[in-house]
């Protein structure tokens, strides 16, 4: 069979995945709490799904064949163990997506504790200010929330300031002129 890359049934067979590939996409977004940002994590907070229940059954079951000389059926025991060190990874590993890359806003330490959460993401801001060279604004005196911290000096005088010039009128015959 010959396949021409404008034939359908080529581009069908280009766009699907391998049996050891998930099928679908298991994104789970939502957004930071803390800058808005839109967060796309590749892991779902519940481990329990079926395909892992078969994975942590399937290992057990091959852990429990080759030590079956000593255990015998004991070894299906093993199950236990391995679904906990299984969830305990996939629950560290969660932990570490969910952290925003942006502002470093931790929401399950924020469930835990607010204030150390609060240090973190002010920690995260100072080290930035401090790479630019720009102080950071509770350091220099300014209240975090008011626009004195955002605000430049102004260095020029009121009679060096520029003015923009007005936007052109145009006439529209009748007398009228309308700004644009």
């Amino acid at each position: 069979m010959n396949f021409s890359p404008h034939d359908p049934s080529f581009n069908r067979l280009l766009q699907q995945k391998p049996l050891w590939q998930e099928k679908t996409s298991r994104a789970y977004s939502y957004f930071c709490a803390y800058c808005n940002t839109k967060r796309t994590i590749g892991l779902h907070p519940s481990p329990w799904k079926p395909r892992y229940l078969f994975r942590v059954a399937v290992t057990s079951a091959l852990v429990m064949l080759a030590t079956w000389p000593l255990f015998d059926w004991k070894g299906i025991v093993a199950f236990v163990p391995f679904w906990i060190a299984f969830e305990t990874v996939y629950r560290l590993k969660f932990r570490q997506a969910v952290v925003c890359h942006l502002c470093g806003f931790d929401p399950i330490l924020y469930m835990k504790d607010r204030n150390q959460a609060k240090e973190l993401v002010r920690a995260r801001y100072r080290e930035a200010y401090a790479a630019r060279g720009i102080p950071f604004p509770e350091d220099s005196g300014a209240k975090p929330g008011s626009n004195a911290a955002r605000q430049k000096p102004n260095t020029k005088s009121s009679t060096q300031q520029i003015r923009r010039p007005s936007a052109p009128r145009l006439d529209r015959g009748a007398g009228q002129n309308v700004d644009l």
